[in-house]
Order: C-alpha cells, then structure tokens, then sequence
C-alpha cells in the first residue's frame, strides 16, 4: 500500500529536518569566518529567511520558508495519494542532463531550459507530475585545478492511471535521445515505480531539498567509460555550502517548484498556501523585517572582500530568475 504509515511520515519529516539543520550549519560556518558590515551581516540574515524581506516572496535560500514549503508539499501529496484510484501508480523521476551541469567559478543556471526538458519529457510519457528544482555540489569533478561543479537538475513524482505505461521502456526510450546526454552519470534520466508508503515518504523530501550533502564523479564498476554519482557529507566545505546558497537566493522557491498535467492543480494550492504562510510571517511586528534590496549586487559587494577571486556571479537563463530587489521574482 502506498499510504505512508504515522511512523513513515514521521521519519520523512525529521529527516527532512535534519538535512536543513545540516545544510545551516555548514553555511552559517562559512558566514562565521567572512569579513562583513553590519549591512551586509543583516542582508545575509534577511537572505537566509531570518528576517522578512518586505514585499517579496522567498526564494531558495529561506530556511524558514524552505521547511514550511516541504511541509505543505508533504501534506499535499499525501492527500493525493489517498484519494487516489487503485489504478494510479506512482514514480520517481530523475533527470541530470548535461544543460544542468556548469561551474562554481562561473555559474550559469539554465533555469528555463531544465524547466523545459522536464516539462516535454514527462508530458511525451504522458505522466502527470510535481517536479522540483534542486542545486547541487560536485566536489572532484572537473578538479585538476578547473574548481568544481554545481548540479542543477530535477525531481519529479509522476503518476499515471494508464495500465500499459512501461517505466524501463520509457526510461530506455528518453535516455536515447541527443538532449539527454550525461557525462556525469550512466543515465540522465531515471525512473523508478514507487511502491511503498516509506518509498513515497522519502521522494517527496526530493522535491524540495536542501543541498546538505555533495556528489562525487565515481566510475561505474563493469562498465568501461561509464560514470556514476555518490553523495556524501565528508569533505562538504562551508564555503562550497554557501556558494550554492548564493545561486538558491537568486531563484524563486516558487518558480522552483511545477506542476504537469493533474499536478499543476496541486501545485497551484501548493504556492497560495505558501503564500498566506508568508503573508502571515511578513504582517508588521511578526518578524524583523528587512527593505528590498538586490540579491546579485549585495553579492558581487561580499565576494569583492571574501572568498576567490575566481568566483564570478551567478547567471540565469533569463532576468526575470534574477529578481531586481532581492527575495525571488512572482
């Protein structure tokens, strides 16, 4: 049965709250050694959720907004599962094409083009989907003195009532096409049917994820040429933790979550609930709140006194992913 049992859920959200601890803490060790005013310390707190940003919607890097949206997404989605017909089967989908792939010296995420890919991708399968965007270190590729990689790419929970839809088939038949090629992995795409409550649990955390943990390029055993990606915390440096924060705080928590075919309903209740949560937060006195300011210039002034100097600004597919005053664009 797909239906997570108490104790399921349970784990499901501690674990998801574990990984935001974990993430916080390596961030808030890299703030700790940074030379900062006091403008750009409170920035930094506004950035990360601890003061509310007046007139704007959080964005990737809100702690706060990021554990209440995962709640919501839980919430949600087990709904759905429980009013579904006994028909309805569930999969996790991953893709990590090469468009996600760039580096932490120069970061340019292709927000739109992994929207894209996603979005035709599932619809060809005729799935429909919740799919969330995740931010992502590798630690050893492409090393050599070349820096590191930062991995955008996407989670998806589909579902289908269609009996004959074939998951191999249908991984095998994406994984052929030129617009799926990975240098990183085996397979840029990967399905696989849910079919456990705790199975489910756990795929929903996916969806929006905090980056508390890094990839390793590892070898594929048996398969000369082939590659395969391990996570892992050891060795995660907090200044790898707060440079992938640097890109979450210039991408919209709500555009970083969609919805195809049957999800696009859930996911617009998704992002109003989530906007009377932070309509509710932002209310005068609730919290210390903080004016707009512009994301992408507090973080050319900071790195201009901390960090590399080969660390340049993060570019996106288009300016609207980069709001002109802080928090994310609508």
């Amino acid at each position: 049965m797909l239906r997570p049992t108490r104790v399921e859920r349970k784990q499901a959200k501690t674990l998801a709250q574990k990984r935001q601890r974990d993430y916080r803490a390596l961030v808030e060790r890299a703030v700790s050694k940074l030379r900062l005013t006091f403008k750009q310390r409170a920035r930094l707190q506004a950035i990360c959720g601890d003061r509310v940003i007046q007139d704007t919607l959080p964005s990737l890097a809100d702690f706060a907004a990021c554990a209440e949206a995962n709640r919501l997404m839980r919430k949600a989605l087990y709904r759905l599962v429980e009013a579904a017909p006994a028909k309805r089967r569930f999969f996790s989908v991953t893709f990590t094409p090469d468009a996600g792939n760039t580096s932490d010296r120069k970061p340019l995420i292709l927000v739109d083009t992994l929207r894209g890919m996603a979005d035709r991708a599932m619809r060809r399968l005729g799935l429909s989907a919740v799919v969330g965007l995740e931010i992502q270190g590798m630690m050893n590729y492409p090393g050599a003195g070349q820096g590191r990689t930062i991995m955008a790419h996407d989670h998806a929970l589909g579902w289908t009532d269609d009996p004959s839809f074939d998951a191999a088939q249908a991984e095998k038949a994406l994984n052929a096409l030129r617009s799926w090629s990975s240098t990183m992995t085996s397979k840029a795409v990967v399905i696989k049917p849910i079919e456990t409550g705790q199975h489910l649990a756990s795929m929903v955390n996916y969806l929006i994820k905090p980056p508390h943990d890094v990839s390793n390029r590892m070898p594929l055993k048996g398969v000369p040429g082939a590659f395969t990606i391990m996570t892992t915390q050891q060795g995660y440096r907090p200044e790898f933790a707060l440079r992938i924060l640097e890109g979450r705080s210039q991408i919209s928590l709500m555009a970083a979550v969609f919805g195809i075919g049957g999800g696009c309903a859930l996911v617009r209740q998704w992002r109003k609930d989530l906007k009377d949560w932070h309509a509710h937060r932002t209310k005068p006195h609730s919290r210390v709140a903080h004016q707009p300011f512009d994301v992408a210039k507090s973080w050319r002034k900071l790195r201009s006194v901390n960090g590399s100097r080969l660390f340049e600004p993060y570019c996106f597919t288009d300016d609207e992913k980069r709001p002109p005053k802080s928090g994310a664009c609508t």
